[in-house]
């Protein structure tokens, strides 16, 4: 088969009306009717004719591997000089030019590592930053709580001071010390005026107000071995009178 034929017949492949099934009818039979001036075999298929046949198939197959891979190879250089092309030198300056240019892929990749590595350090900035701030704020928030509690404190240690000054003035406003007896006797008289106030029907929210005062005052005297003592008697007491006045209240 020459070079001229075999192209002609593989130029019938591209075709979009190609018909496999009526070109191998056609190749058939052009091979048995050549076969059968030169043979006297009665049968269409002789040998001959099947061995020519395989031959021209075989031809076809060669040629057609031949063209796929020169279609690939041309296909697979184009993409090939198209990326030569984009990673054409850039010449920015003399200097660039003498140290041998930069590609455009290397100078793209230089760009986005060099701002990998400014973002690198600005989030490294940026998390010392917060931690500082973290840590200040921390210590600022610890500080307000500590202040607020002795803030509560000395609110506690006025009303108390204020407490035992203005029960203590009830008996003698210009006496800043008392004897053991004297304290008693002060306490006596307390008693008795809160006993007298827990007998009337009038509202007494104030003064019951006042006896919790009275009863949480226990630890200011805890220290006080003389009158500790006396103290506690007291708030026996007087828990006793408001335990009854609140069941009387409450019957």
């Amino acid at each position: 088969m020459s070079t001229n034929n075999v192209e002609e017949s593989m130029s019938m492949f591209f075709d979009d009306e190609f018909n496999p099934s009526t070109y191998i009818d056609k190749l058939v039979t052009s091979v048995t009717q050549q076969n059968s001036t030169t043979s006297t075999t009665p049968s269409t298929y002789s040998k001959q004719s099947l061995t020519k046949l395989s031959h021209t198939i075989n031809q076809l197959i060669t040629h057609f591997d031949y063209y796929v891979s020169d279609i690939a190879n041309n296909s697979l250089h184009e993409k090939l000089e198209m990326l030569d092309k984009s990673s054409t030198l850039i010449h920015t300056s003399n200097a660039s030019e003498e140290q041998g240019g930069t590609s455009r892929l290397q100078y793209h990749l230089n760009i986005l590592d060099n701002s990998i590595i400014s973002l690198q350090s600005e989030l490294t900035e940026i998390n010392n930053t917060i931690e500082l701030n973290e840590s200040i704020n921390n210590e600022a928030v610890q500080t307000l709580i500590q202040l607020k509690l002795v803030k509560n404190n000395l609110i506690t240690v006025i009303d108390v001071l204020e407490t035992m000054n203005n029960s203590l003035s009830k008996v003698n406003e210009n006496k800043s010390t008392y004897t053991v007896d004297e304290f008693q006797s002060i306490l006596d008289e307390l008693l008795g005026s809160i006993k007298q106030q827990l007998s009337s029907t009038g509202d007494n929210s104030v003064l019951l107000a006042h006896i919790a005062k009275l009863i949480n005052l226990q630890n200011v005297f805890l220290n006080l071995n003389n009158f500790n003592p006396v103290y506690k008697r007291f708030i026996t007491k007087l828990i006793t009178e408001r335990d009854t006045y609140l069941k009387r209240l409450n019957t």
